[in-house]
């Protein structure tokens, strides 16, 4: 049971508007500035191996820092879906942020601050987003909620993923402060 996210209900929710449209919020906007997807199985069983998930996996994130024009070194945190401990590990390898087999849990970049599906409960990879827009307003201080301060000091850029189909498809999106 500690290996996987247990299923239970929650919510979460954010807006999307336009740029133009965010500078006139409350609240500090956070931008999207690249978006990806990737597919590599239709089941988990038909899956060749490894590699071809992290593949597929990977694809969705390689291909939001392409758009969004930048680098796994010019990234500040990761918010990864991670429906079992290992799942974090293969996009991580997969989006090219660490080589094949060199993904660990501890690394220098920040992952899944909030502690994740498996801390929280699969409560769906929008608590991911969630968590990378508090991060990148500077709002992760939730010390009088009893959730501590996790926030990532000077976090500017940020990459999510999502998946589904027992890791077949997946989307990922980068989010910006600037």
């Amino acid at each position: 049971a500690m290996d996987c996210s247990l299923v239970s209900d929650g919510a979460a929710a954010f807006l999307v508007t336009t740029a133009e449209r965010a500078k006139d919020m409350k609240t500090t906007p956070v931008y999207i500035t690249g978006v990806g997807e990737g597919y590599s199985h239709q089941y988990i069983s038909s899956a060749k191996s490894v590699d071809g998930v992290r593949q597929g996996l990977g694809r969705a994130g390689r291909r939001a820092m392409e758009v969004a024009g930048i680098t796994p070194d010019d990234l500040d945190l990761v918010e990864i879906y991670d429906s079992f401990s290992f799942t974090p590990l293969i996009a991580l390898e997969g989006f090219g942020i660490c080589g094949p087999g060199e993904a660990k849990l501890g690394g220098k970049l920040p992952m899944n601050t909030h502690g994740g599906l498996i801390r929280q409960a699969h409560l769906g990879a929008m608590h991911h987003i969630v968590e990378a827009v508090l991060q990148l307003r500077g709002e992760a201080d939730d010390t009088a909620r009893g959730g501590g301060d996790h926030q990532v000091p000077g976090a500017k850029t940020a990459i999510s993923n999502g998946s589904g189909g027992i890791l077949a498809a997946t989307s990922a999106i980068v989010l910006s402060n600037e």
